[in-house]
């Protein structure tokens, strides 16, 4: 190991200063996984951005405004969630409807615009083949974010829960895709120690 790099599972951070970088190997295989995954996620976000309601007003003041109903995707509606929820007993008020629908209508663009931002960074920094990548500690960052997006959208799609089993027995339509799940949520958690190393 090179003097001043720090390991931390798969990724490695070294240099110093503004010459700081992390890096990690992915098989032709993984790459394609991670590949696959972002287009997908990305895909949902842009028509989801792309069917927003137009707006006067939005249109005088520059200001977008986004949907006031959360996404029919349960995938999508874990990754931009209602911003307030119900109360202590459970009980979901019209009160509580009419602040989610205002809320997701003035904060879903920038909420949206981040996400694509990260996971397009992701994307783009995926090498073309087998190998290694170098991110800045800013490329780092968006990774933690889009990793995060990918685990959150598979975890959805397979109804991930605190009592899901760590493995499914080999032959369950699912097993792979949870093997897939851990190893996003290892990747990210990894990568975001390696980062407040």
């Amino acid at each position: 190991m090179p003097k001043g790099e720090i390991r931390v599972g798969p990724w490695r951070r070294g240099g110093s200063g503004a010459e700081q970088s992390i890096r990690v190997r992915f098989a032709e295989h993984e790459l394609q996984v991670l590949r696959t995954l972002s287009r997908s996620v990305l895909d949902w976000f842009a028509e989801r951005r792309n069917s927003e309601p137009s707006d006067e007003l939005a249109e005088l003041t520059g200001i977008r405004t986004g949907h006031t109903e959360p996404p029919s995707s349960a995938a999508l509606r874990r990754l931009l969630p209602d911003m307030c929820h119900p109360d202590d007993e459970g009980t979901d008020s019209a009160e509580v409807r009419e602040l989610n629908a205002a809320m997701r209508g003035l904060h879903e663009p920038e909420v949206l615009e981040a996400k694509e931002g990260a996971g397009r960074v992701f994307l783009d920094s995926l090498p073309e083949h087998a190998g290694e990548v170098v991110l800045t500690l800013d490329e780092a960052k968006s990774w933690v974010a889009a990793l995060n997006d990918l685990r959150l959208t598979l975890g959805s799609i397979l109804g991930v829960a605190p009592d899901t089993p760590e493995r499914l027995p080999p032959g369950h339509p699912h097993a792979a895709q949870l093997g897939v799940y851990h190893w996003l949520t290892v990747l990210q958690e990894s990568l975001l120690i390696a980062l407040t190393r």
